[in-house]
């Protein structure tokens, strides 16, 4: 079982946000955040967690479609006349395939959580959550 695209549990927990750089680790799990979550475990809860969250081989055909598409959004915006109508019926195209790979991951997840025992869910209930849950402060609500 693989997870290859960020959004299930605490998204939070497990993800990073987007690198800001083409060809970065956009949306998978951070290695750092997978040994901190399971390093608490038993060895089969975090061999079971580790095998859920690990990039599968669909992890590099998702890259590419994500580079397909930012390289048709670009090629979009770069023509005149500009058609919104072709921008968007890309996005979209790419938000739905996201989806679909989101509820892919979220059943992927929910077994392997399934099959850990109940003290290695509560080790993952109380794990330290990363930015922006606990990270640096933004501004105060209302200013």
């Amino acid at each position: 079982m693989n997870l290859f695209l960020a959004g299930a549990l605490v998204p939070a927990l497990l993800f990073r946000p987007p690198p800001p750089v083409p060809g970065g680790r956009h949306g998978f799990p951070n290695p750092d955040v997978v040994r901190h979550l399971t390093a608490g475990l038993s060895e089969e809860d975090a061999r079971i967690l580790r095998e859920a969250l690990s990039p599968g081989p669909e992890a590099e055909e998702f890259r590419s479609r994500l580079r397909e598409e930012r390289a048709r959004l670009d090629a979009i915006v770069g023509t005149e006349p500009f058609d919104a109508a072709a921008f968007r019926a890309v996005l979209d195209d790419g938000t739905e395939r996201r989806s679909r790979a989101e509820l892919r991951q979220h059943a992927v997840l929910a077994e392997a959580l399934a099959r850990i025992s109940p003290a290695g869910r509560q080790a993952v209930a109380r794990a330290p959550k990363p930015p922006p849950f606990e990270g640096p402060p933004g501004p105060a609500p209302g200013r």
